[in-house]
């Protein structure tokens, strides 16, 4: 009987780890990005690519701008109109793709089988799912290049609601903006 429990934990564990699978995120910076950065108080959206070269969904941006916004204001930075001259300028990019899993699966035994104690291997398990990724880049305006850039990328799940999303892109813009400015 303990066998069977260890098993259904086991299984238990690896659903809840699935399910809280982290998110990926990383940035990069220009040389001399944490010096320039550390005087920036205001900022300013970046203007919209012609809707010719990117298609965006409207709902996912604003949930972008709102969390950007509210990460931005909580580390002291002002939200000002692009023609008030903002120290620095963000935009951003998003995608999503299916893809898909494959995992072997165990099954545990009492002394049969082809395992190391007894089990045996099933077939394997094929899980669709949609990875989201969001981009930020910081850009000083006078330059015209990235200063910073942060990525995130998350599992999103099999059939993601709007609601997941939204989490998603909120989680997304607290980690990426909390390695923003760059440490020096």
């Amino acid at each position: 009987m303990r066998a069977k429990h260890t098993v259904v934990a086991a299984g238990l564990l690896a659903l809840l780890s699935t399910a809280c699978a982290s998110m990926k995120v990383s940035s990069t910076a220009a040389p001399g990005a944490a010096q320039r950065a550390a005087s920036f108080r205001t900022y300013a959206w970046l203007p919209e690519p012609d809707a010719e070269q990117v298609h965006r969904n409207p709902f996912v941006k604003g949930q972008v701008m709102q969390a950007a916004d509210r990460e931005l204001t909580a580390k002291g930075y002002q939200r000002v109109d692009a023609s008030a001259n903002p120290d620095f300028m963000i935009g951003w990019y998003a995608t999503s793709q299916e893809k898909q899993q494959v995992e072997d699966h165990y099954y545990a035994g009492h002394g049969y089988g082809w395992g190391p104690y007894g089990g045996a291997y099933g077939p394997p398990q094929v899980t669709s799912y949609t990875e989201g990724s969001l981009v930020l880049d910081i850009v000083e305006p006078g330059r015209k290049e990235i200063l910073w850039r942060g990525q995130a990328q998350a599992n999103l799940g099999e059939n993601p609601t709007g609601e997941d999303a939204r989490k998603k892109i909120d989680e997304a813009a607290h980690k990426l903006l909390a390695q923003f400015p760059p440490k020096l």
